[in-house]
Parts: structure tokens; sequence; C-alpha cells
């Protein structure tokens, strides 16, 4: 029974106790917000009256965008477990000196106090579940978990709405601050116990901080602005929030005011508001389950984003209309079912659409800004429209704000798209042949997009374009970069530091002294070796203040800049040093130490007793479990200048295999250093690889044995049919960049054409044979159309550097839309590009026009047996596995 639950839930059996325990924590604390909601508004409604809550709005908006920066100085640096004992242990102390002043009936003041502290904490407990469910899930399985562990929290709002419900008559509703108390131990504790078996969240690494925290955070904030200018969609979702805000906290005022008119007592208010939770949440939940998904893939993002703002404009008429209770719990299922339903997956979907580096600083922004700025807003109009007795002069601004938001989504709508585009340009795009163009001082209107592209706000982006630049025009680097890094994080000013190392210029080594001391120690140790590398003579005099840095960065520097000036006095220290990094058996020690093996430090790093120990560090990371110990370990052994190295091949073998491909790929580069078979085995399986980026470097080791690797690809593609269509399309792609002649192209177009209509043979006999359709040739018909239809787009690709590049493209696009009318218009337009023989070979295979090739007529294929030889002579292991389970199937003679 317990099987079947988890199959049904996609869950792993090595994953139950895991996520119980995630369940257990997000079901009590779902439960704690529920009653924390319920209690803080009638507490304070029956105190104060609905007439404060513009005060409190306000109010809100201040606190939550003070707390919201110094949260995003600090949580980074802690484990989010760790930061969760903190934040529980606070809210219950501050609970239980609520209750306690409530208790002695000191001030009045403890009810807005306690209606401030649930609305930061709902707020703040929202932020980091999402933080730590980061770090202790990985991406596949929060795909799998994300929506049962939510789908918890909800079933804990719905528990604590209805005991709020039930229990507040028994117990009193001041009381229920104790019953929230008492769940955050318990969470507190549970949480303590999980992790002190278990350890630190597996996914938590402690970011790179500036020296000062808090101008980190509002750096990240300020950054967000600036984003706006250059993304529409950023911008337009920001003001869509704003105007979301302002018309969600008018509803919300709306509604508490029909509601304390309704409710006399504290008590039935409390009652009700448990209940009203209860429900509310029920609904969400189901439709969280059961209708969002649907409807998001059956509509699309852009009509579902419509959604809210149409039905609160609804609503809104409908309070104009009866400003009555059954129109308030109308506007309460909009507010608390439809908006977590449908408005916040799809916001979630239009953010991802943003550039990764930009989505963290939007997010602060929205924190830290907006939503602080709108609060504010509403809670000054709400304070001046509530003394008028009519509501309709309240009612008629949030009608306005749902008509403004209605308006900004249809903008974003519109930006949605183009963002999508314009990202997907700016990160798919290798300038490889712009750098070219640069060198060949050809085009000066590439140098001037390079320049562009190296002053992006995107740091990713501008990193790519600052490595362009630094190798086609490193006079020019050594200006712009320190340009750009004048608003660049910490990490992206040590990366574009590396890049300016090799240049050296009098001017640089100035700029990069001013940077010291203006980031963390990691930052300090690369400004240094970058002056150390370039012979600065200021910076010689830091050395023996370095050598007896604790930081072992700072130490790794000074030993490589006492022992490449070389400073004889200090280089027995420098060299004691180094072998106390290397000992050590910490990973912010040893890793300092490998990192000192760089060019020019050959006559020290090839000797023992350093040879020995680096090559001994680098077998232990290895052998970690963090890939990107393996990575950085792997970047070494590629640059290690010998092929002796037998203590890493076991090592280098077995990760060969690792799911991750980043390491699968740096396998590749370190491969060196394996035996020929070895070698070979490796870089054979990897033109197969499911990511693009390993089968690249396959192609590239491979072709590196041959003195015109060109020549040797052009022959496997056009004769041999070498491998599947990936492996193919990374031997087309790694022709086109390296300016392989349009002609040649063609004709390798023309030999995939070819193939494919030796496909469209097979599935046409396939189809003939009715009296043998078992399984297997069921099977083997799919795999036959699958790779038909690849070498099609293969063949295509292979003329995208031809005069028809730009149609070309758009016909890719059409032939691979199961729209029938795309493809009907991708066919018409192939037909009109005058590349004869291979227009034909394709139509013949759309429409059954054209001539077939005298070496791919329909009688090559006699038999399933004709077509299994076929396969066979073939080098595709798809094609082949499918053979093979055929074989097991059909009592004919097995060639496979």
């Amino acid at each position: 029974m317990l099987d079947h639950i988890s199959n049904l839930l996609l869950v792993y059996k090595d994953e139950r106790q895991q996520l119980s325990y995630l369940l257990i924590v997000f079901i009590l604390m779902g439960a704690g917000i529920a009653l924390g909601r319920g209690t803080a508004d009638a507490l304070f409604f029956k105190r104060y009256g609905i007439e404060y809550l513009p005060v409190m709005f306000v109010l809100v908006g201040v606190l939550l965008s003070a707390i919201s920066v110094m949260y995003a100085a600090f949580v980074d640096a802690l484990p989010s477990e760790r930061f969760f004992k903190i934040i529980f242990a606070l809210m219950i102390a501050l609970l239980l000196g609520n209750w306690f002043m409530i208790r002695l009936g000191a001030s009045d003041m403890v009810y807005p106090a306690y209606f401030l502290l649930y609305e930061i904490a709902s707020e703040l407990f929202l932020v980091h579940s999402a933080l730590y469910l980061g770090q202790n899930l990985v991406q596949t399985q929060s795909k799998r978990l994300m929506p049962i562990i939510l789908a918890g929290s909800q079933v804990g709002v719905i528990i604590g709405g209805l005991f709020l419900a039930g229990m507040s008559r028994v117990l009193g509703v001041q009381n229920m601050l104790l019953v929230w108390a008492l769940l955050l131990a318990v969470t507190l504790a549970i949480i303590t116990v999980w992790h002190s078996k278990k350890g630190v969240s597996p996914y938590f690494r402690a970011g790179r901080k500036e020296r000062s925290r808090l101008r980190q955070s509002i750096n990240q904030v300020t950054q967000g602005l600036k984003f706006m200018k250059t993304s529409q969609l950023l911008k337009v979702s920001s003001f869509a929030l704003f105007f979301m805000v302002i018309l969600t906290y008018v509803l919300g005022y709306t509604l508490n005011r029909i509601y304390t008119d309704t409710f006399e007592t504290e008590v039935a208010l409390g009652s009700f508001f448990g209940l009203l939770t209860a429900m509310t949440s029920a609904l969400a939940l189901i439709m969280q389950i059961f209708i969002s998904n649907r409807v998001i893939r059956r509509f699309g993002v852009k009509k579902v984003n419509l959604v809210y703002p149409v039905t609160s404009f609804m609503v809104y008429l409908g309070l104009m209309f009866s400003f009555t209770l059954p129109f308030a719990l109308i506007g309460s299922f909009n507010k608390d079912s439809i908006m977590p339903a449908f408005r916040r997956p799809v916001r979630n979907i239009f953010m991802d659409s943003l550039p990764m580096q930009i989505q963290g600083r939007a997010r602060a922004m929205s924190i830290v800004v907006v939503l602080p700025l709108a609060l504010a807003t509403a809670g000054i109009f709400l304070w001046f429209a509530q003394k008028a007795e009519n509501p309709s002069l309240f009612l008629f601004p949030g009608l306005l704000a749902a008509l403004v938001y209605l308006w900004f989504n249809r903008k974003m709508n519109k930006a949605y798209a183009r963002e999508i585009v314009k990202n997907l340009k700016q990160r798919l795009f290798v300038p490889e042949h712009q750098m070219l163009g640069v060198l060949d001082g050809a085009d000066n209107t590439l140098l001037k997009d390079i320049e562009k592209g190296v002053l992006q706000e995107d740091e990713e982006i501008s990193i790519a374009y600052s490595s362009v630049l630094s190798k086609a025009k490193p006079e020019r680097a050594v200006t712009l970069l320190p340009r750009r890094m004048l608003s660049a994080s910490v990490a992206t000013k040590d990366k574009m530091i590396r890049m300016l190392q090799p240049l050296g210029s009098e001017k640089l080594c100035d700029k990069l002294r001013r940077e010291i001391g203006h980031g963390d120690t990691h930052l300090d140790a690369t400004l240094y070796k970058a002056l150390f590398e370039s012979g600065d003579q200021v910076a010689q005099q830091k050395l023996t203040g370095l050598l007896r840095s604790e930081s072992p960065r700072l130490c790794a520097a000074g030993i490589l800049g006492v022992l490449i000036y070389p400073v004889p006095e200090l280089c027995e220290q420098a060299k004691e040093e180094w072998v106390k990094l290397l000992s050590d058996s910490r990973p912010e020690y040893y890793i300092p130490g490998i990192e000192l093996a760089v060019p020019g430090m050959e006559n020290y790093y090839l000797r023992e007793p350093f040879f020995g120990m680096i090559q001994q560090v680098l077998v232990q990371m290895l052998d970690q479990p963090i890939s990107r110990f393996q990575i950085a370990a792997l970047k070494m052994i590629a640059n290690w200048p010998t092929d002796n190295f037998k203590a890493a091949q076991a090592s280098v073998i077995k990760l060969s295999e690792h799911e991750d491909w980043k390491v699968r790929r740096e396998v590749i580069h370190a491969s060196h250093i394996l035996s020929y078979d070895e070698h070979e085995e490796i870089v054979h399986r990897a033109i197969e690889d499911h990511h693009p980026d390993v089968r690249e470097a396959s192609v590239k080791s491979m072709a590196a044995r041959y003195s015109d690797p060109r020549q040797w690809l052009i022959s496997i593609l056009s004769e041999c049919q070498f491998g599947s269509p990936r492996a193919r399309q990374a031997m087309i792609e790694y022709l086109i960049e390296y300016g392989t002649s349009a002609e040649v192209l063609q004709s390798i177009s023309v030999a995939m054409a070819e193939n494919a209509l030796q496909m469209h043979n097979a599935i046409k006999l396939l189809d003939e044979e009715e009296g043998h359709f078992t399984p297997g040739i069921i099977l083997l018909r799919h795999a036959i159309e699958e790779r038909m239809h690849e070498l099609i787009d293969l063949s295509l690709l292979a003329l995208q550097s031809s005069t028809h590049d730009s149609d070309i493209e758009v016909i890719r696009a059409g032939l691979k839309s199961r729209d029938r009318r795309h493809f009907s218009n991708a066919c018409e337009l192939l037909s009109m590009i005058s590349h004869g023989r291979l227009i034909s070979l394709l139509m013949h295979i759309f429409e059954g026009t054209g001539d077939s090739h005298p070496g791919t007529a329909e009688d090559v294929f006699t038999s399933i047996d004709d077509i299994l030889k076929w396969i066979a002579d073939g080098t595709d292991p798809w094609l082949n596995e499918c053979a093979a389970y055929l074989n097991t199937t059909l009592s004919s003679k097995s060639y496979a």
C-alpha cells in the first residue's frame, strides 16, 4: 500500500523519511500561521477597530523593508536550519512576551505590536521556507516533492483554522498565542533533532561576502532597480505588483470592515476567522492540486495571468452593488483562494523568464521597495478615505487599481515573449566568430557590440563578452573591464581580474591596488596574485605580512609572490607555509595550496615534496562527493604538465559516468593521463552524451589527433554516417564554428538528407509488414521515424551558414512545430530555396515527390532482415538496441 502511494506521488523509497519530516514541519508551521492570522485580526480589530488598519499597513511596510534588508544581509552566511532556529527562538520569546503583557493588561499597545509581529513573521516564514527547501532538495526532487510539501502547509492552515474556530471559546483567543508558541517549540525541536542526525543542509553553500553585509544587501536592491532600465518585463511586473498590493490590501480592509461590523464579540470574530481561514485554504488546496496546473497547461500563462485582476474587478463591482457579508465571503475566496492558486504560480513563471542573476535582485527589490511603497500608499489612502460613510469612496479607487493592474498584466504578457527571446539570444549565443572578426580587424561594429556586452548589467553575460574582449583586444580590455568592475559583485570582480592578470600594465596595476580591501579575502588574494605576476614592486612590500596571514588564500598569494619574484630571504618560509597548506585536511586550506601549481611555478611544484603532495590532494578531491571539488581537480589535471599521473586514473575513469555533466566534460579534458584505450573508450562514449557541452568536448578531443580535423569530420559525416544524430550535430557545429566553406557544408547536408530518405524507405517497408506487426516492429518504427526527423533537422542545420541562413532557421522551427499549418508553410518555404538536390530529397520525404538517389531507392530494403543489417552496419546506439529487441520478438535471422 505504501509503495503504491509512493509511486502515485512520484516519491522514491529513500526519500520517504525526508518527505515525512518536511511534511510535519510545514504542517506545524501552517497551523501556527493560521492561529496567528486569526488571533491577530480578532484581538486588534476588537480593541482598535478597523479605522486603525491603514496605519498598520504603513508600519508593516516600513518594518518589512528594514527587516528584509537585515535578513538579506546575513541569511546566506548561515545554514537555513540554523537561521530557522534563531527565528523560532525569537518568535517564541516575543509570543510569550505578548501573552504576558496581555494578561497583565498593562497597555493596549500590545495588540498592534502583536498584529505587526504576525504580519512580519508570515512574510519571513514564506521567504525562508523556500530557501530551506532549496538547501535540502535538488532541482529534480523539488519538481516532484514541492507540491506535496506545500500542500502539507495548506493542510496545516486548515487544521489551525478549524482548531481556532472550535477551541477559541474554550481556551480564549488570547491563549491561542501559547498554542502558537507551543507549535513553534515543537517545530524547533523536530528541526534540531533532524539536523543533529543528518548534519547541515546538504546544499548549503555560504555566499561570498563583502566586508559590509549591510552594504551588500543594499547593493542587491539598487542593482535590481537598475535592471528595470534594461528589462521591460521587470519594469511592468514591478508596476503590476504595486497595484496588485494596493487592490489586495484595500480589499482586505473592506472585507475586515464588514466582518467586524457583523460579529460583535472577540470570541465570535476569532471563531469566524478560524473557520474562514480553513475554508479558503481548503479551496486553495483543491485548486492547486486539481485545477491550477491543468488550467495553465490548457490556456497558457498569459491568459491565466489575467484571472486574478479580472476576478478582483468583479468582486469590487459586487461590493459596490451590495456591501454585505455574502459578497465579502466571495471577496475572501478571491483573495485567499484564487490568488494563491493562480496568481502566485503564474508570477513565479514570469519571474523565471528573467536571467537567473536578475531574479534574486528583482525579488529583493520587490520586498524592500515595491511592497512597502504599495503598503504605505494603500494605508495613507485608506486613512483619509475611511472617514467617509459611503464605502464607494474607497471601493472605487480599489476598482481603479484592479483595472490598472489588469492593464499592466497585459503589458507583462507582451513583454514575456520578448524577454524570453532576448535572454535566449544572449545566453545561447557564443560570440567566438565575433572575436575572429575583431582579430581580423575587418569590422569595427563587432568591437562595439562586444564592448556593449561587457557593460551589460547581467553579470553572466558581461563575463562572457569580457572573456572575448580580453582575447581579441587586450589593450581595450585593460580600460573597459575596470570600468565594469566598479558596479560588479565581488565574484564577478574576481573573474575579471583573472582575465586581466596576463595583460599587465602600470595603469592596470594602479587600478588593482586601489581595489584591495574593498571585497573579501578571496578577492584580495586574486588582486595580489595579479600584481605579483605582473612584477609590481609596490605589492612586493606586502609579502611578509601575507605569509603571516591567518587567511589561507592570502597566505597562498604571499607564497606565490615570494617564489616568482623571487625573494631569497623568504623562500624557505614560503615553502614551509606551502607544505602546511597542502598538509591540512580542510578544503579551505589545501585548495589554495594546490592552486599554486600554475605556469611559472614548475621549478617548485614538479619537485618533491610538493609534487607528491599536490597529486595526493588532487586524488583526494576527485574522491570527494562534492562536484565542485571534482571539477576543480579535473581542471588542474587537464593542465598537468605530464601524462604520468597513475594515482588519479581510476578516479577519472569512474567520474566519466558522473551525473553532473560538468564533471563528465572535465573528465574528457583530463583524459590525457589515461592509457590510449581508456581515453578512446571515454571519448567515444561521450560523443553520445545527452548534454551538448560534453559532446562538443568529445568532438574537439577526437579532432585534436588530426592535423586537419575538418577533413576527418567531413569524411565520417559524408561517408561513414558515424554515430547518432546528436553526435553528428556536435560534429557539424564544430565545422560551422571553425569556418568550413558553404559548399562543403552543403555536401554534408545532402548526405544527412540521403540518410533520412533511407529511413523514410525503411518506415514504408515496416508499415507494410502487417502480418509481423509485433511490439518490436512498433518500437523500431518509432525509433527510425524519430531519427529521420532529427536527420532532416541536421541537414538544415548544415545550411545555416549559407545565404539562406535566416530562412533556414525559420524552416527548422516550422518543421518541428506540431501545428500542421506551420509545417505546411515551412515545406512551401523549403521548396523555394535553390538547393536542388537537397530539396528534391527532402520533398520526397514530405510529399512523396522528387527523385530518389540511385543509392537509396526503395528496392534497397526488400525485407526486415535488410533493415536489420543496415542498422547493424551503422553506429547508432539506440537503433541497435531497438533492433536487438526486435530480434527477441521476431523469428528471423539476426544481423544486429
